[in-house]
């Protein structure tokens, strides 16, 4: 049996709009750079600003239109560069270099997203392959915007 692709690293929801806006390699150097701080994203962005450094002049106009005028917090996104950089080959002890962090911490880590990777399958997503009958889910869907406006 031939070895399946790789599955692409889905970045985590609090940097998909990075990853989505410049791409995944300048997503990853802004945020080896600057993760854990906050850059600010000018309207109309030039090449000498801080985030075209970062993320490329094409990188920093296309985060300008949807978060021009704003400061961006760059996430450290740990768990995303470890899954990342081993997807890329790079060893526990390269990731944990590059993380700042033990090896232990690394290995503990990425068994962690294996193990949620492989529990994940046995739960579908869909409700009818789970066996919901299709009235009971119109009954759920139906009071979800009830539970909202008492929330």
């Amino acid at each position: 049996m031939a070895n399946a692709p790789p599955r692409p690293i889905r970045p985590p929801v609090e940097i998909a709009w990075l990853v989505d806006a410049v791409g995944e390699d300048a997503a990853l150097h802004a945020i080896e750079q600057a993760g854990g701080t906050a850059v600010y994203c000018a309207r109309i962005p030039n090449q000498g600003s801080e985030l075209a450094r970062l993320v490329g002049l094409p990188g920093a106009r296309a985060l300008a239109e949807i978060r021009g005028g704003e400061e961006i917090r760059i996430p450290l996104a740990r768990d995303w560069r470890m899954r990342l950089y081993r997807a890329r080959g790079l060893s526990y002890r390269e990731i944990a270099r590059r993380l700042g962090c033990w090896e232990s911490t690394v290995h503990r880590h990425l068994q962690a997203a294996l193990m949620t990777d492989a529990q994940g399958s046995l739960f579908p997503t869909d409700p009818a392959a789970a066996g919901v009958p299709a009235p009971a889910r119109a009954r759920e869907d139906a009071r979800e915007p009830a539970r909202r406006r008492r929330g």
